[in-house]
């Protein structure tokens, strides 16, 4: 009778869907909430100056400005993006900021969160380290949102072979990395705009040979590319990620340069989500944290426990014991369970903080509850939490989420 329970329980759970959006592609951009404020930072050498250089690029959503009503009609918002650049000692190295105004016609464009603004502030620093802090300001409100960040400048003069930071692009960003805007969020969703990493080599003297070499892993660590070439003096490369890491999850570039002055090794983090599926069916251990939602304790610790073969066995078993018609070829509370869990991967991931969707708190009601009824969003203010209720009417219950850093994760807060 146990068994049945658990059954009855599981099939009820994945099925209790909303009148809410069914399929991702149902869901408008901009539905649920995501980060309001982004940022990246990059040190690169600038060949034009013969010095190191450090570009501040940021991107924020109009919702978080405060517009108001013009006498032609349309609504304006004013705002100051600064970056302040300190010291090991807290002393301050530089300053920039810069201002600038958004306008639109229609009101409801002052809440978008899809739209964006988005620009680059750049430092000539000396070599060192240094904390970054990155200042947003609403002209009306004059609230302030604000960003830390610890950043190496390199020195790219030094004998011997040194590495850019990694920029992610898509296909056009190879042609001018110095007027291309990069994807902050080091996730690929489109195979039409593909994806490329950009990065330099410096050898320095100039005539010296260096020994390049790449790689991509998966999250599981399987190598699956590598190349290398030899350069001298100052190289562009321009690595086309997309015809390589296809399969939905999280992946490592890792690249080491070597000369007889020396080595330098780095590694930058990317995510694949595209296509249909936005998780690796294949990557039965990931599958199988996210099925703590819906399984009991019991069952999931005797899969993981179990070898490589029987842990699939088991799990393929698991899946059939519960297949609510046996009579067809699908399994149909299966699929709903991995179309779930690939709608929280598409929308509530977080990449700056490396946190897939279905390991947030939206993700995991979303993979319980389904798709809710309802979602309100309170409008986004500067300094402020975003907060986002989730209805589920014909179960009775209310999520409330917050995002209180305004990186887009939100976490839970009530439940009723």
């Amino acid at each position: 009778m146990k068994g049945k329970f658990v059954t009855a329980v599981v099939v009820a759970v994945l099925f209790s869907t909303g009148a809410g959006a069914q399929e991702a592609d149902q869901v408008a951009e901009g539905f649920f909430g995501g980060p309001l404020f982004e940022y990246g930072v990059a040190n690169v050498y600038d060949s034009t100056r013969a010095a190191s250089r450090l570009d501040v690029y940021y991107s924020f959503v109009y919702d978080i400005l405060q517009f108001v009503k013009k006498e032609n009609g349309h609504y304006g918002a004013r705002y100051e993006i600064s970056a302040i650049l300190k010291t090991k000692g807290r002393q301050y190295a530089d300053f920039k900021t810069e201002t600038g105004t958004v306008t639109v016609t229609d009101y409801p464009e002052t809440n978008s969160r899809v739209r964006r603004v988005q620009g680059k502030l750049s430092f000539w620093p000396a070599p060192g380290k240094y904390k970054l802090e990155l200042r947003l300001t609403d002209g009306e409100s004059q609230k302030s949102l604000r960003r830390e960040k610890k950043v190496l400048v390199r020195d790219f003069g030094k004998p011997g072979v040194h590495l850019s930071d990694v920029l992610f692009g898509d296909s056009t960003f190879c042609a001018d990395p110095t007027t291309a805007f990069p994807i902050l969020s080091k996730r690929y969703t489109d195979p039409d705009k593909g994806f490329r990493a950009v990065l330099q080599v410096v050898g320095v003297p100039e005539t010296t040979a260096v020994h390049v070499k790449w790689s991509v892993r998966s999250g599981s660590g399987e190598q699956i590319w590598a190349e290398g070439e030899t350069c001298r003096g100052l190289r562009h490369f321009c690595l086309d990620l997309g015809s390589r890491a296809r399969k939905p999850g999280r992946y490592t570039l890792q690249v080491e340069a070597k000369s007889a002055e020396g080595r330098a090794k780095l590694k930058a983090r990317f995510s694949v989500a595209w296509g249909e599926a936005f998780v690796d069916t294949s990557d039965l251990d990931l599958i199988l944290k996210a099925m703590r939602y819906i399984a009991n304790k019991q069952d999931i610790e005797r899969m993981e426990m179990a070898s490589p073969s029987m842990r699939r066995q088991l799990y393929e078993d698991w899946w059939k014991a519960r297949d609510p018609d046996p009579s067809t070829p699908e399994n149909e509370l299966r699929q709903e369970f991995f179309r779930r869990l690939d709608f929280a991967n598409r929308y509530f991931s977080v990449p700056e903080m490396n946190i897939e969707g279905w390991e947030t708190d939206r993700g995991r009601i979303y993979i319980i509850y389904g798709p809710p009824t309802h979602v309100e969003r309170e409008p986004a203010e500067m300094n402020e939490a975003s907060y986002e209720t989730w209805y589920y009417s014909h179960l009775h219950r209310r999520f409330v989420f917050v995002d209180k850093s305004g990186t887009g994760l939100y976490e839970l807060v009530k439940s009723d």
